[in-house]
């Protein structure tokens, strides 16, 4: 009895470094340490071992297309400090469609532990959880305990077994690598000498940041080697603490990137983006929302007026980058031309719209100054009227400021906000500049025609544009809120046609009712599915070409692209003849999901028009479509790929 009570006691001092493997369907589970008795205050390391079935594998921290990389949860007595995960070298385990990144066969996460100064006889417990696959995958977890002894030295255990665990670790380069990302690519510059040529498998630690079944493209400078991959399908954001990972058959290197944590996205520089805005800005003044106003100001000009006018366009403008620069900071994903997805703005410009334009042709029959909008005191000079003017002419350039000035804009929306503000002076600078030149150059000033009878004939042309462009406004606010946008439309028409200084203007007044009684309803069109993410992966997994319009009914440049080319049968029959699946976003209202795909291209605006070919690559299509640039883009990108997956 003595005996076996001291063999009892024995085998208490010499408590192994592990614990007992746990058991969980088509996988064990353990903790090990490597020495059985450790110093308070002196750092060693753990391993949680994984050791799946035959056939079965687990998941490295980026576990590619699919899947769900272990996690660990420590729980540590107190003062007690647990380093990062040191991740094994992973394989690229391919499963028909998809590519994952995992281990098939043993691997262990290797963790620095540093216990205080003050520390005891202990207990370790980490709570594991994981995933392993096979033809299906089942998740697990299991609390791992670990009692270990504290004393005056170290005492190793598990020696080999570490030895091999560490082997199977890649060789940390901090510092050496450079990212860049770009419209549709990430790349990366590696300044690896040590791999003198090699093509190496290429890893990337961050999930959703780029593809993982796609082909990377290498391409050696020197000792350096260019690496670009298109982005994951779900990207939004640069993450942080990116590595990459590189392979070969006799050595990996886990290349850590130099600078800032965060890379900052590729764009143009700052001087484009203001050559940019300036010429839209300019362009905006031919605009059918802007010219009628702009051109009956003109007629009235007072010396010194044009200054004023600019404060008022820089100040208006001023105060919507600032307010959109706070929301967004706020967490809100908002783009440029957000304005147009709120019902109540979009009512009161198209209000504005119908009331100035039916001013002008009351004015032309009644001979009434309906139409002042200030008009009097800028007749007179007044300074704070002139100012005004220039806050209108932002109010009314706003709906197509939206849409022609987003992409610039949506590139420009995350420079910080001393840039942002210079972007949006230069589109101001832009705006006002005509007006302004007019006002300060005399000799051009001259060159204006004088008011004369000639100026009713000019009023009643320019009315039609603003009464076409509060219908346009109309049919975007029926889109936000369901109401009734036709039968409105045809009493706009109608109460113009009615004023018109002609008898027969009386008799066409009832035309649009008629219109609107007996005209059929359009049906929706069958071969656009509504976008989702879901239904864009599954496309992608399927290896479909998919072709994602992102459109809003405010964006005059979508409604153009739509009727003269995607509506068309003939766009019906490329997307047949190439099995493209055509996935429309609607943003005329706030979404999120599609707010944060423009993100994902660096646009804060529609129209987007992204093609997806075969291997699931996204090529961003020009903005301006007509039926032979979607017929040529379509046929330089589908068929310069295999028709299947290989």
């Amino acid at each position: 009895m003595l005996r076996h009570l001291l063999l009892a006691l024995l085998s208490l001092c010499l408590i192994p470094a592990w614990a007992e493997p746990v058991e969980r369907p088509h996988i064990q589970v353990d903790l090990k340490a490597e020495v059985s008795s450790f110093v308070p205050g002196q750092p060693f390391w753990v391993a949680v071992h994984f050791n799946p079935e035959p056939g079965w594998h687990t998941y490295w921290q980026n576990p590619g297309d699919a899947g769900a990389a272990p996690k660990l949860d420590w729980q540590l007595p107190k003062d007690w400090q647990a380093g990062p995960i040191r991740w094994p070298i992973p394989k690229a385990i391919d499963l028909g469609d998809i590519v994952n990144y995992g281990f098939e066969g043993e691997s262990s996460l290797l963790v620095e532990l540093t216990p205080p100064a003050g520390a005891s006889d202990t207990e370790l417990l980490v709570k594991a959880s994981w995933l392993v696959c096979k033809d299906s995958c089942i998740p697990g977890d299991a609390l791992l305990h670990l009692p270990l002894k504290a004393g005056a030295k170290a005492l190793p255990d598990n020696s080999g077994f570490f030895a091999s665990a560490r082997a199977r670790l890649p060789k940390p380069l901090d510092g050496r690598g450079r990212m860049e990302v770009q419209q549709d690519l990430v790349s990366f510059a590696l300044k690896v000498p040590e791999l003198a040529g090699q093509l190496p498998r290429i890893f990337v630690t961050s999930p959703d940041l780029v593809a993982a079944s796609a082909k990377p493209r290498l391409i050696w400078q020197g000792d350096t080697l260019l690496v670009s991959l298109p982005k994951h399908l779900l990207f939004t954001e640069v993450p942080d603490n990116v590595r990459v990972l590189l392979v070969t058959p006799d050595q990996a290197l886990d290349v850590g990137l130099g600078g800032p944590a965060s890379p900052a996205k590729a764009g143009p520089p700052l001087w484009l983006l203001l050559a940019m805005a300036l010429a839209g800005g300019l362009l905006l003044n031919l605009m059918p929302c802007v010219f009628p106003v702009l051109a009956l100001k003109a007629m009235h000009l007072k010396a010194g007026q044009g200054w004023h006018y600019l404060a008022g366009v820089l100040v208006s403008l001023w105060v919507l980058v600032l307010v959109l620069w706070l929301l967004r900071l706020a967490g809100h994903e908002l783009g440029w031309g957000f304005q147009l997805q709120s019902p109540w703005f979009v009512a009161l410009l198209a209000s504005l719209f119908a009331a100035m334009g039916l001013a002008l042709l009351a004015e032309v029959q009644l001979g009434t100054r309906f139409m002042g909008l200030g008009q009097d005191q800028i007749h007179q000079g007044h300074p704070w009227e002139a100012f005004m003017t220039g806050l209108l002419a932002v109010l009314v350039a706003s709906p197509c400021t939206a849409p022609f000035m987003a992409p610039a804009i949506g590139i420009g929306l995350t420079l910080p906000l001393w840039q942002l503000l210079a972007v949006f002076s230069a589109l101001g600078l832009g705006l006002a500049l005509p007006f302004l030149l007019l006002v300060q150059v005399p000799a051009l000033a001259k060159r204006l025609p004088r008011p004369g009878p000639w100026l009713a004939s000019a009023r009643k042309l320019l009315a039609f544009p603003l009464l076409l462009a509060a219908v346009w406004l109309l049919w975007v606010l029926n889109s936000l809120s369901g109401q009734a946008f036709w039968l409105l439309a045809a009493w706009v028409l109608g109460v113009g046609l009615w004023l018109l200084p002609w008898r027969a203007g009386r008799y066409l007044a009832a035309l649009p009712l008629l219109l609107v009684a007996f005209w059929p309803q359009p049906q929706a069109s069958s071969q656009a599915l509504a976008f989702d993410e879901a239904t864009l992966k599954a496309r992608l997994a399927e290896h479909r070409p998919v072709l994602v319009n992102m459109t809003a009914d405010w964006c005059i440049t979508c409604q153009i692209n739509e009727r003269s080319t995607l509506a068309r049968e003939e766009a019906r029959a490329l997307f047949a003849l190439y099995d493209v699946t055509y996935l429309e976003g609607d943003w005329t209202a706030r979404d999120p999901v599609i707010s944060r795909f423009l993100a994902s291209f660096d646009r804060a605006g529609v129209p987007l028009y992204v093609l997806y070919d075969r291997q699931g690559q996204p090529h961003v299509l020009p903005q301006l479509l007509t039926p032979a640039v979607l017929a040529d883009n379509l046929k330089a990108i589908l068929e310069a790929e295999p028709a299947s997956a290989p």
